[in-house]
């Protein structure tokens, strides 16, 4: 690998405020996620059928999406993932009718997308194809850095500098990924307990969202806790990095 001449200062002089916005984002989309489509739900239900009701209370989230793709000019793997949820449950929806089974559909789909993010830690390579963690993939997304520029001039994101440098890193993209995973399934684990049960559908619309908010919330603690604690680590496994390679190559590396 070339001589790496800069990897930035964004650590230790922008990431605070960087980490501190992103998560106002993500507090913002689990707002938009999961609170308006209660809202929206409780407001036209009474107006239409509960199907068609159940599926315009879905058009927040899916509008938020289509903005962030029309804003981004590109598809990420969250934002891929809500699409096909969406037109898989409309699909559905149309050809069954039943408003409860929608509701069971649309959790398959989270039930999906934990899968996704399970089968993500096995490692597979396929030619230039190489699996990696979901959460490596979404971080580079929803948390844009500096890339890393070599001596010869090429750049390399700084994502998959840190993951084929830094054991620590992999771990912890690892853990956090399977932390997603694990929560997603059992969210549809209670979606199916809740549909079972004598609960009716107001009742099931309004509790699948609070456990789905919950566990939403409860996720996103969890990786911005996790994230803080395992961040020092990185960064001091960083700097002694940068020390070596300065040691190594005198005063050509800028740190």
């Amino acid at each position: 690998m070339s001589k790496v001449v800069n990897i930035g200062e964004v650590d230790k002089e922008t990431s605070q405020k960087i980490f501190v916005r992103n998560m106002i984002v993500l507090g913002i989309k689990l707002i938009i996620n999961v609170g308006l489509p209660v809202l929206v739900y409780y407001l036209i239900k009474s107006y239409m059928a509960a199907i068609w009701a159940l599926l315009i209370s879905s058009v927040p989230p899916l509008l938020m999406t289509i903005f962030s793709l029309v804003k981004n000019r590109r598809v990420d793997a969250l934002s891929a993932l809500i699409l096909v949820g969406f037109v898989f449950s409309a699909i559905l929806a149309v050809i069954d009718g039943d408003p409860r089974l929608l509701l069971l559909r649309e959790s398959a789909v989270t039930c999906l997308i934990g899968l996704v993010f399970l089968v993500s830690l096995i490692p597979i390579t396929i030619g230039k194809f190489v699996n990696r963690p979901i959460v490596f993939k979404i971080s580079g997304d929803a948390f844009p850095m500096p890339p890393v520029i070599f001596a010869d001039g090429t750049e390399m994101s700084r994502t998959e500098w840190l993951w084929q440098n830094f054991a620590s890193y992999r771990r912890d993209i690892r853990i956090s990924t399977a932390a997603w995973g694990v929560g997603l399934l059992l969210e549809f684990v209670s979606k199916v307990i809740m549909i079972q049960s004598s609960l009716t559908l107001d009742q099931l619309v309004y509790l699948s969202n609070v456990v789905l908010g919950c566990v939403g919330a409860v996720l996103v603690i969890f990786t911005m806790l996790y994230t803080r604690k395992t961040r020092a680590t990185l960064m001091a496994e960083v700097e002694k990095w940068k020390q070596e390679q300065a040691k190594i190559n005198g005063d050509d590396m800028a740190v």
